[in-house]
């Protein structure tokens, strides 16, 4: 599959004010299409509480890390180990922001990071990787950094990125490490105030 596409993630550069009480409050996903109005339809599935908003979103290019690993009486599979990608603020490679690893975990280059857990996943697209919410579980480095309020993670718009076919991972190949390219979107969400829907 060809990957040609271009996110122009718009942040927002002033606080919007609060909608009364008695009005009808947007949905997580609504606030996600006004701070970056590239996003796709993202599943109901998928969503964070809806007292989040969503800070900014990042385009990730990077590698799946997978290897292959069992024995005659199990079998054999490959096995999912870590990703490891660069996030960038807009377009092809325009900034580099956080980079992705193991954890799962975010860093930014302030060096404020996050380490997450899977909360939920689909398959829209099943030649790709799924879209996955994960909830933060722990946060490093500057409290005051890009990282620091990020409370939920969404990643979606996923491109290529599984594993190899089932039948390459067998006893002449187990231990065998590969790496399989991929590209995401990655929307950063924080706690719903004002504060939070301003660009850090």
């Amino acid at each position: 599959m060809t990957f040609a596409r271009h996110f122009l993630i718009s942040l927002l550069v002033a606080c919007a004010v609060p909608p009364a009480d008695s009005a009808p409050q947007p949905s997580t996903a609504e606030v996600a299409r006004r701070v970056c109005p590239d996003l796709p339809e993202i599943p109901s599935t998928l969503a964070p509480p809806v007292d989040t908003a969503a800070v900014f979103a990042l385009e990730a290019h990077g590698v799946q890390r997978y290897a292959c690993a069992g024995s005659p009486a199990a079998g054999y599979a490959w096995a999912f180990v870590a990703p490891d990608a660069d996030l960038y603020t807009q377009g092809v490679h325009t900034r580099l922001s956080v980079h992705h690893t193991a954890g799962p975990s975010w860093r930014a280059s302030d060096g404020s990071a996050v380490v997450a857990a899977l909360a939920a996943r689909e398959t829209p697209d099943p030649t790709a990787i799924p879209w996955l919410l994960l909830r933060v579980t722990s946060a490093s480095g500057d409290p005051d950094g890009t990282m620091a309020p990020i409370t939920w993670i969404q990643r979606v718009s996923t491109c290529a990125g599984l594993a190899p076919a089932a039948a390459t991972c067998n006893a002449d190949t187990v231990g065998k490490a590969v790496e399989q390219s991929y590209d995401a979107l990655y929307v950063f969400y924080s706690e719903a105030t004002p504060e939070a829907r301003c660009a850090p």
